[in-house]
């Protein structure tokens, strides 16, 4: 249905969907979209997290094709940086 936002089917917990940030690597820092049931509590942008259960899905649907992110669980690891916070 449109218009509704996705369940997870497992346990019936509405999906939500945020971008993670990945730093460090070759290739600098990448923007990952990763969806959790659950809403996520006590996350503020630019906060760092520990991420649990992180899982990889490729999917192609009409030509198209990608990647689609999940993850089990997300919470704080220590506080928002002072330079996230004078933004």
């Amino acid at each position: 249905m449109e218009g509704r936002q996705r369940a997870d089917k497992a346990t019936g917990e509405l999906l939500w969907g945020l971008d993670l940030v990945a730093l460090g690597g070759e290739d600098g820092a990448e923007v990952w979209s990763v969806r959790i049931a659950g809403e996520p509590k006590g996350i503020t942008t630019g906060q760092p997290v520990k991420v649990e259960g992180l899982t990889a899905m490729t999917w192609e649907m009409e030509g198209r094709h990608g990647v689609s992110f999940r993850v089990r669980k997300l919470e704080a690891s220590g506080p928002v940086p002072k330079t996230v916070q004078a933004a």
